[in-house]
C-alpha cells in the first residue's frame, strides 16, 4: 500500500475544531478550539489571515457557497461573518446565552442558521436576524439543511424537528426515546442520518414517516458521511468504517460492509464531493484512504504526529486537508 503523500503543513497552536475549504478552492480555514481561525491559501498552507475568531472559543465555522464570506460560531455567544478577501470582521450577531455550538449556511446563501442553547435562528445574508423559531425541547446538539427543501433539521433529545423555513407553521417531529447527537442529510434530501447517545445509528425517511435503526458500534457513531449519489453512508463509532447501502429497500437485513485499518477510535471520516473515495482519521494520527467497492478497499494511508480531528476533501477532490488535535494542519494526496 503506497503512502499519502504530504505536500505542506502549518500549525494554528490548538485543537483544530474545524476545518472548511471555500467553494472554489481557493481558500482553506482552519479554526482552533480556543479562538483564532486561520485563513490558508488551498495550493500551498500559505496564511493569508488570521482572524481573532470568538472570545472563550470557536465552535463551527461554514463557507458562504459562493462568495468570498466565511461565517463562525462561538462560545462568546456570538456568530460572526468576515470578509476572508480583507481578513476583517464584517457583522456580529448576537445570538443568546451560552455557547453557539452551530452555524451552517442554506444551499441557495440566502440565509444563515446558528443554534444556542435552545435556540435555532435564522439570519440574512448580510447578517440581520430573520427568524427565531420557539425553543427545541432540549439543548440542540446539530442542525442541518436539508437538500432540495427548505426545511432545517435540528437534534437533540427526544429527536429531530423539521422546521419548515418557507413559513410559519409547527415544525414535524421525528420522535426518538433518546438523545440524538449529529445529523447528515443524504446529498438527494430523502434520508436523514442520526448518531444517537445509545450507540446506534437511526435512518430517517421523512416522506413516508419511517426510519431505521443500525446497532453494533462500540461507542457512540459521531461520524457520518454520504456518497454524492446518497446510496452509501459511513459511519464511524468504533475502530473499523461501518458502510451501509442505502440504496433501493435500504440497509434493513443487510450485512454492512466493515473497513479494517485503523487501531484506535475513529474521529473523522469524508467522502469525496462526486467520487467514490473516502477518507477517515483515528485518535492516534492515522490517515486511510478507502475504495470499499473494490476487493482492495485500502488504497493508501499514512500515520501523522497527533490524533487526527478532520479530514475534508478540496472541491475538485485531489487533496485532503487533515486538521490534528494539537493545532497541525496537512495538506494530502494520493501517490
Amino acid at each position: 500500500m503506497p503512502p499519502l503523500q504530504k505536500l505542506h503543513s502549518a500549525d494554528i497552536g490548538d485543537h483544530v475544531i474545524g476545518l472548511r475549504w471555500s467553494p472554489n478552492g481557493a481558500f482553506l480555514a482552519a479554526a482552533s478550539i480556543s479562538g483564532p481561525i486561520h485563513i490558508f491559501r488551498g495550493s500551498d498552507l500559505h496564511l493569508l489571515h488570521q482572524l481573532t475568531g470568538h472570545g472563550l472559543g470557536t465552535t463551527a465555522i461554514d463557507w458562504h457557497p459562493t462568495l468570498p464570506l466565511l461565517a463562525s460560531a462561538g462560545q462568546d455567544g456570538n456568530a460572526k461573518l468576515w470578509d476572508v478577501e480583507s481578513g476583517t470582521e464584517k457583522t456580529s450577531m448576537p445570538c443568546g446565552m451560552g455557547w453557539v455550538e452551530h452555524v451552517t449556511w442554506s444551499d441557495d446563501g440566502e440565509t444563515l442558521a446558528t443554534s444556542c442553547g435552545k435556540k435555532v435562528i435564522l439570519w440574512n445574508a448580510d447578517g440581520t436576524k430573520a427568524h427565531t423559531f420557539p425553543d427545541f425541547q432540549s439543548t440542540i446538539a446539530d442542525i442541518a439543511w436539508r437538500p432540495h427543501h427548505m426545511h432545517l433539521a435540528a437534534a437533540g433529545y427526544n429527536g429531530v424537528l423539521l422546521y419548515p423555513t418557507e413559513k410559519d407553521g409547527p415544525p414535524e417531529k421525528l420522535l426518538w426515546k433518546g438523545s440524538t447527537l449529529v445529523c447528515v442529510w443524504s446529498p438527494n434530501g430523502k434520508m436523514l442520518a442520526t448518531g444517537d447517545q445509545d450507540c446506534t445509528v437511526q435512518l430517517w425517511y421523512p416522506e413516508i414517516r419511517e426510519h431505521l435503526q443500525m446497532h453494533g458500534y462500540m461507542v457512540k457513531a459521531l461520524q457520518l458521511s454520504w456518497t454524492s449519489d446518497s446510496k452509501f453512508l459511513a459511519t464511524g463509532g468504533g475502530i473499523h468504517v461501518t458502510i451501509w447501502d442505502c440504496a433501493g429497500k435500504g440497509p434493513e437485513g443487510q450485512d454492512p460492509v466493515r473497513l479494517e485499518g485503523h487501531e484506535e477510535l475513529i474521529s473523522t471520516l469524508a467522502y469525496q464531493h462526486k467520487g467514490a473515495l473516502l477518507a477517515s482519521g483515528d485518535e492516534g494520527g492515522v490517515v486511510r484512504v478507502w475504495q470499499h467497492e473494490k476487493a482492495e478497499s485500502l488504497l493508501s494511508g499514512l500515520r501523522l504526529d497527533q490524533g487526527i480531528s478532520v479530514v475534508t476533501w478540496s472541491p475538485d477532490d485531489a487533496l485532503i486537508a487533515v486538521g490534528g488535535a494539537t493545532g497541525a494542519v496537512s495538506l494530502l494526496r494520493l501517490p
